[in-house]
């Protein structure tokens, strides 16, 4: 019989693993069947059939650490020898991110960390008041790069309004998930403020990559202490839509 997980990516069994040990009374077959998909994906990374990029290694620790706190004995051993195999790949990424001492983050502050992300991957960057001025005053200018960008279509010539919103809203959705992925692993507790700095700092990258370097530029530092040369490319980029 298929598992009913299967489907789920690694931050939704970990919700899920949340919501059964919150209950009253813990869905023992429900967390029974939780922990053998998370065997099952513990056990392929192991094998080398399921690679890790750097930029996913936080996330995945993520997973390793929640779901090797468990009175299974095989799961933990599995989870053990899984943050033994992510560790060189976690060194590439603190290289790039500037993250110290990831090993160090309890399996509570991950989940913690993924609880309030969901909360505020909920927030619309570019929501407008009633008189129709963004309520983020900040992303006004990436807005305004993004309103500026006329997708053609390569039959027609002609400009496709849905191709055009679709990059719109792949550019935003990207940037989410990069700010998902480097705040889950943050050792103290996100604040709004945070989360959204990092938002504009990954949409302002995504579009400097686009429009302003070549493509040797997608290995542009990470690390929030380069924020500021992302943000003078990114100006040079509106000084281009003047």
């Amino acid at each position: 019989m298929e598992n009913r997980f299967s489907d789920l990516t690694e931050t939704a069994l970990i919700a899920e693993r949340s919501a059964i040990l919150a209950e009253s009374v813990v869905d023992e077959k429900k967390m029974h069947l939780l922990e053998n998909e998370a065997m099952q994906r513990l056990e392929s990374f192991l094998s080398g059939k399921t690679e890790i990029d750097p930029d996913d290694a936080p996330m995945f620790y993520s997973f390793i650490k929640v779901f090797g706190e468990t009175e299974n004995p095989d799961l933990r051993l599995c989870a053990k020898k899984a943050e033994a195999k992510i560790t060189p790949v976690l060194k590439q990424f603190d290289q790039m991110i500037g993250y110290e001492n990831l090993a160090k983050i309890t399996a509570e502050e991950i989940e913690r960390n993924l609880a309030d992300l969901d909360c505020f991957e909920k927030i619309d960057p570019f929501e407008k008041e009633d008189s129709g001025h963004l309520i983020l005053k900040q992303f006004e200018q990436v807005l305004r790069v993004l309103d500026e960008v006329e997708i053609v279509d390569d039959e027609t010539d002609d400009m496709s309004k849905e191709a055009t919103e679709t990059f719109k809203e792949t550019v935003v959705e990207t940037a989410k998930i990069k700010t998902y992925m480097r705040l889950c692993v943050s050792d103290h507790e996100i604040t709004r403020e945070e989360y959204l700095d990092r938002l504009l700092f990954e949409m302002e990258k995504a579009l400097v990559i686009l429009f302003v370097m070549d493509k040797s530029a997608q290995a542009f530092p990470l690390d929030k202490a380069h924020a500021e040369t992302v943000h003078q490319e990114f100006e040079k980029l509106l000084d281009v839509l003047e």
